[in-house]
């Protein structure tokens, strides 16, 4: 099937939206007026050596070299059938519960609540194995280490990358990709975050309070996608998610990553991206209009899915 092309995002949408998902992650307000302070200037030049040292990346970067290409050649190969994918979960009680716990979810369940392990994998079907057992395998990648702000921020980082891949998929899916690879992109476009605050971390003591200012929110949006492209090489993804890595990384350097063209991951990508940044607004209804101009221009599947995350998201932080 043809990509089609997905809507654009308004640039000042982007700029909010941004600020939005740092104050939600971070679980306080940004300050829209102050000068970037010292601290803030050290974790944006520790952002830089990342993406410049290859010594400091094995320091920040979410270690998975050795997992990813690994899980990759189980799930993204011709003979992942449905019965193979659920002869590797039933081998493995942490794979079970993640495929039951997402048969649980609401994006799948239809009745009463599901406990067998057959009844599972009939309800998500390949997809959505795929998906737990790679939900599975890479979440432990972006447990927090030793630091204040990754400790406190782990639960709600999860949240947000868990919505990210699976709006990433639907609309991957709506798109004429695979779904898989637009779930993988947005749990490793997400995992960036994990090097951001272990930067910060290392950049002032546990005991001093952090105030964030909203240029230095700004300032962090194009290192994000600059980490990205190292990462996807770190974690050997598939050369056609590198690529994408290498286009939006390049838009955010060159213009505002808002245009409706490019590859038909790199859209799935950027508006899996917007849609699950906008679960993080304290105003539901607000949220709901500012989702609307992107989900009238997506099939169906990706209104029902950010529906279905949106009444499952916590509420933002006041």
């Amino acid at each position: 099937m043809a990509a089609a092309a997905a809507p654009a995002l308004a640039p000042a949408s982007v700029l909010d939206l941004d600020l939005a998902v740092f104050a939600w992650l971070l679980g306080q307000a940004v300050d829209p007026a102050a000068e970037l302070t010292a601290p803030e200037r050290q974790g944006l030049a520790q952002l830089d050596s990342v993406a410049a040292d290859a010594s400091v990346q094995s320091a920040l970067l979410p270690r998975a070299a050795s997992v990813v290409p690994r899980l990759l050649a189980q799930l993204r190969g011709p003979d992942c059938a449905l019965s193979a994918l659920s002869d590797q979960v039933s081998r493995d009680m942490t794979l079970v519960v993640e495929v039951i716990r997402m048969a649980n979810s609401t994006g799948y369940r239809r009745g009463a609540a599901v406990v067998e392990l057959e009844h599972a994998v009939r309800l998500l079907g390949v997809d959505g194995l795929r998906f737990a057992i790679g939900r599975a395998v890479l979440r432990p990648l972006m447990d927090p280490r030793s630091g204040a702000l990754s400790a406190h921020c782990a639960r709600r980082l999860w949240q947000l990358t868990d919505s990210k891949a699976q709006l990433s998929a639907a609309v991957a899916r709506g798109l004429g990709c695979e779904p898989f690879d637009g779930y993988l992109l947005g749990l490793a476009h997400n995992a960036v975050w994990s090097v951001v605050l272990r930067a910060l971390d290392m950049a002032q003591p546990e005991t001093t309070a952090w105030h964030f200012s909203a240029v230095f929110v700004r300032a962090l949006s194009a290192r994000r996608y600059r980490l990205f492209k190292v990462l996807a090489q770190q974690w050997q993804l598939p050369q056609a998610l590198r690529e994408v890595a290498d286009e939006v990384a390049d838009e955010v350097a060159e213009r505002s990553p808002t245009d409706a063209g490019g590859s038909a991951l790199a859209q799935a990508l950027r508006h899996g991206d917007a849609l699950a940044s906008l679960l993080c607004s304290r105003d539901g209804l607000q949220a709901a209009a500012q989702a609307e101009p992107l989900l009238g221009g997506l099939p169906a599947s990706v209104r029902q899915a950010w529906l279905a995350l949106a009444r499952s998201a916590p509420a933002a932080p006041g």
